[in-house]
C-alpha cells in the first residue's frame, strides 16, 4: 500500500494534482481519437465492391493547396494557420487511405495547387516541396500526378507556357495512356487542347489523341481521365451524391471554363470511345451519361479531397477494374473536417469548468467544541471538493463528446 502511495505521489504529486493529470490524459485520448482514429474509422466504412483479383484505383481531385492567391485578404499569420489546418487534413487522410483502402494505383485529377500558374520558380519549388511532404509517394504503388488543372497551368488561350513546361518537367507528360487492370487508361490534357492560338500548346494533346488508335491495344476497353468535365446539356441531373442543389453549370471566367466545349467534347468521345470518364474541377460530385454515335459513357466528376473547396464533405472515388468483367466505382466520403473543432471546443469548455471549480475557495470550519451550538457530528469540516469535481467534470466531458459525435453523425 505504501508502495502504491509513493508511486502515486511520484507520478501525480499530491491529491490535488490527480484531477489535472486525468484531465491531461483525457485530452490526449481526445486528440488521438479526432486526429488518428476518426479518419481510419470513416474510411473503413467505404467498400471497393469488387473481386479479389480486381485492380483498385484511388482517384483524388482538387487538393488545391491553399496560398495567398486563395485568400488574398487574410493576414500572414491567419493564412499560415489556414494552411497548417488544411495541410494537416490532407496529409492525415492520405496516410489513412493507404492504410485502410490499400489501393494498387492512385490518380490525381488536377488542380494540385491553387496558384501554381501564378508563381515564379522559387515559390513554386517551395510549394512543390510542401506537396511532397503532404503526399509522399508509397513504394510499390503506381501514383499518377501528371494531369494538370487550370489552377496549375491556366486554361485554353491563357495557358501559361512556363507553368505548363514546369508542370510537365516535374509531374510527367499531361497526355498519356497506360494499361491497368485490363483497361487502357487515357490521361488527356483538355485544358491545353482548348487553346486555339499557340500550336506548341494545343498540338501535343491533339496529336496524342490522333495517334491513340495506333498506339493502344484495340482489344482493351478505355477509361478517360480529364480535369475539366465534358459538356452536357443544360439542366442535366447530377445524381443523388451531389451536395449542391444546382446542376453543374456551363460558365466561363478568369482562367477557367466549367465544361469542355461541346465541339471538343464530341471530338474527344469519338476519338477515345471510353466506357467511362472521370473528371474533377467542380469540387462536387456529378454523374451523367454521355451518348456518342451508338455508344455511351458514364462520367463521374470526383469530389474535392480538400476541406477548403466549398463542400461540406470532401471525398475520393474508388474505381475497381476487372477487365472483361467491367468496372465498379463508388464515392468514399472522408471524415468530416470540422468535427474535431467541435470536440475541442466542448472539451475546452469542460476543462475550464473543472479548473474553475477546483480553484473555487473552500471553507474550513473550526472544531465545533469551540462553538456554542453543537451539531450532531464532532467536526463540521468541508474539505477539498476535488473528487466530486473530478467526477462531475469527467461526466460533463463524456456527455459533450457524445453530443458532438451525434452532431457529426447527423451531418
Amino acid at each position: 500500500m505504501k508502495l502504491l502511495t509513493r508511486l502515486r505521489l511520484k507520478v501525480f504529486g499530491d491529491k490535488r494534482s490527480l484531477p489535472i493529470a486525468v484531465l491531461a490524459g483525457l485530452w490526449i485520448a481526445l486528440v488521438f481519437y479526432a486526429e488518428w482514429y476518426r479518419p481510419l474509422a470513416r474510411l473503413r466504412a467505404c467498400n471497393w465492391n469488387d473481386s479479389l483479383d480486381a485492380t483498385r484505383v484511388l482517384l483524388l481531385a482538387d487538393p488545391q493547396l491553399i496560398d495567398y492567391n486563395t485568400y488574398p485578404g487574410r493576414s500572414r499569420w491567419l493564412l499560415k494557420l489556414s494552411q497548417t489546418i488544411v495541410d494537416r487534413y490532407l496529409a492525415k487522410n492520405w496516410r489513412a487511405m493507404h492504410k485502410v483502402l490499400d489501393p494498387d494505383t492512385v490518380v490525381f485529377l488536377g488542380d494540385l495547387f491553387d496558384g501554381g500558374r501564378e508563381w515564379e520558380n522559387d515559390v513554386w519549388l517551395d510549394e512543390y516541396e510542401r506537396w511532397n511532404n503532404i503526399y509522399p509517394q508509397k513504394p510499390g504503388i503506381r501514383t499518377y500526378m501528371n494531369l494538370p488543372g487550370n489552377h496549375d497551368i491556366g486554361f485554353g488561350d491563357t495557358v501559361v507556357p512556363a507553368a505548363l513546361d514546369r508542370f510537365r518537367a516535374y509531374f510527367g507528360e499531361p497526355s498519356s495512356h497506360h494499361e491497368i487492370g485490363g483497361y487502357t487508361i487515357v490521361f488527356l490534357d483538355t485544358i491545353s487542347m482548348s487553346n486555339t492560338k499557340s500550336p506548341f500548346i494545343y498540338n501535343p494533346p491533339r496529336e496524342f489523341l490522333g495517334n491513340l488508335s495506333t498506339t493502344t491495344n484495340p482489344n482493351l476497353p478505355r477509361i478517360l481521365f480529364t480535369h475539366v468535365p465534358l459538356f452536357r446539356p443544360p439542366g442535366s441531373d447530377c445524381g443523388k451524391h451531389r451536395e449542391s442543389q444546382m446542376d453543374l453549370p456551363y460558365s466561363k471566367g478568369y482562367q477557367y471554363v466549367t465544361q469542355t466545349s461541346p465541339e471538343l467534347t464530341e471530338f474527344i468521345l469519338t476519338q477515345v470511345q471510353p466506357q467511362a470518364v472521370f473528371s474533377g474541377d467542380d469540387h462536387d460530385a456529378c454523374h451523367v451519361l454521355h451518348k456518342y454515335g451508338t455508344k455511351s459513357a458514364d462520367e463521374f466528376t470526383v469530389k474535392s479531397c480538400s476541406m477548403a473547396m466549398g463542400i461540406d464533405r470532401p471525398g475520393v472515388q474508388l474505381l475497381s477494374l476487372n477487365g472483361s468483367n467491367g468496372y465498379t466505382t463508388s464515392i468514399c466520403l472522408l471524415a468530416h473536417p470540422f468535427a474535431p473543432f467541435i470536440y475541442y471546443t466542448l472539451a475546452a469548455i469542460a476543462s475550464m469548468l473543472l479548473l474553475a471549480v477546483r480553484h473555487w475557495p473552500t471553507r474550513n470550519y473550526l472544531p465545533v467544541a469551540e462553538k456554542k451550538v453543537q451539531p450532531l457530528t464532532k467536526y463540521a469540516v468541508v474539505k477539498s471538493m476535488a473528487p466530486e469535481t473530478l467526477v462531475l467534470a469527467a461526466s460533463w466531458l463524456a456527455a459533450q463528446i457524445y453530443i458532438s459525435r451525434w452532431i457529426y453523425s447527423s451531418m
